[in-house]
C-alpha cells in the first residue's frame, strides 16, 4: 500500500473513532440528563421548579437539604440503611464465595444436580416465595426487625451472585490448587489462601452489586419494618413524599442524598467492578 493509502485509512479509523465518541457523548448525556435535572431541582426554590420554560441554573437554595432532615429522621434513615446494607453485603460475599467454592473446586454426589436446582431458582418470581418467607419469619418473631433483611445473606444469599462467583472460581488455575495441596492445605485453607485472594475482583463486583441492590430495595423493608425509626431510605422516601406533597425541590433534594452513596460506592469500585464482570464469564 503506497503513503497515500496509509493516509486515507488513518483518516478513516480517526473518523470512526471520532463518531464512536459522539455517539457515546449522546447517550451518556441522556442517561444523565435525568440525574442533572434532579439536582438541579433540589437546589431551586418551588417557584422555580414549576416555571416555564424551565431553567437549569438558578441560585442554589441549600435550605432545601436542611429541610429534608426537619420534616423527617433522615439521618436515622443513612444509618440505618448504610449498616443494614454493609451486614447483608458483607454476608452475601463470605458465604456466597463458600457456596460458589463448593460448586466449583469440590467434587461430591448431586452437585451437578444442587446447582441447576440452584439456577431454576433464578426464575422463580420474587413474589412467589414472599408469603411463605413472611409466615416464616413471623413465626420466628423476627418481624420488625432486621434479622429478615440481613440473615438470609449468611446463608449463601443470591443465587445469581453465587453463579458469578462459581464463574470466576472456574478460571483460577487448578495448578495453585494442586500446589497448596501438596504442601497439605486443606481446603478451608486453599479457599481463604489462594481462591479468594485471586478472585478480588469477583468478589468486588458482588460486594457492589449487593450493596447497590440492598440500598435501593423497598419491597422487604415494607414488609418486615414496621417501627417508624427502623426505616431505610427507600421506605424513608416514601413517607418523606406524603409529607411533603407538591414540594419537589424538597423531594428532589432527599432523593439526591439517597442516591449519592450508591454513586460514590459505584465510581470508588468502578474499576476492579468491570474487571470483574468481564472475567467472570470466561472459563480457562
Amino acid at each position: 500500500m503506497n503513503r497515500s493509502g496509509k493516509r486515507r485509512g488513518s483518516r478513516g479509523r480517526r473518523a470512526r473513532l471520532a463518531a464512536c465518541y459522539v455517539l457515546l457523548v449522546v447517550l451518556a448525556s441522556a442517561y444523565a440528563a435525568p440525574f442533572a435535572w434532579q439536582v438541579s431541582s433540589s437546589l431551586k426554590g418551588l417557584e422555580a421548579v414549576y416555571r416555564m420554560p424551565p431553567r437549569w441554573l438558578t441560585p442554589p437554595r441549600w435550605e432545601n437539604y436542611a429541610r429534608v432532615f426537619e420534616v423527617v429522621p433522615f439521618g436515622r434513615y443513612l444509618l440505618n440503611t448504610f449498616l443494614l446494607t454493609l451486614a447483608a453485603a458483607a454476608g452475601q460475599v463470605v458465604t456466597g464465595a463458600m457456596a460458589a467454592y463448593a460448586f466449583a473446586r469440590l467434587r461430591w454426589r448431586g452437585r451437578e444436580v444442587c446447582f441447576v436446582l440452584l439456577l431454576s431458582t433464578l426464575m422463580l418470581p420474587r413474589q412467589v416465595t414472599m408469603v411463605p418467607q413472611y409466615l416464616m419469619f413471623k413465626r420466628l418473631g423476627w418481624v420488625d426487625s432486621y434479622k429478615p433483611l440481613v440473615v438470609p445473606f449468611f446463608l449463601g444469599g443470591s443465587a445469581f451472585y453465587i453463579f458469578l462467583l462459581r464463574q470466576y472460581f472456574l478460571t483460577i488455575p487448578r495448578e495453585l490448587e494442586e500446589a497448596a495441596l501438596l504442601d497439605g492445605a486443606g481446603h478451608w485453607r486453599i479457599f481463604w489462601s489462594v481462591i479468594v485472594p485471586n478472585a478480588r475482583p469477583a468478589l468486588a463486583t458482588v460486594a457492589v452489586l449487593s450493596f447497590i441492590a440492598r440500598w435501593n430495595d423497598l419491597l422487604a423493608p415494607v414488609i418486615y419494618l414496621d417501627s417508624f425509626e427502623k426505616y431505610t431510605v427507600s421506605v424513608g422516601l416514601t413517607t418523606f413524599r406524603s409529607a411533603q406533597v407538591g414540594y419537589v425541590n424538597t423531594l428532589m433534594a432527599a432523593a439526591t442524598l439517597a442516591l449519592v452513596p450508591v454513586v460514590v460506592v459505584f465510581f470508588v469500585a468502578q474499576r476492579v467492578f468491570v474487571r470483574g464482570l468481564a472475567l467472570a464469564g470466561a472459563k480457562q
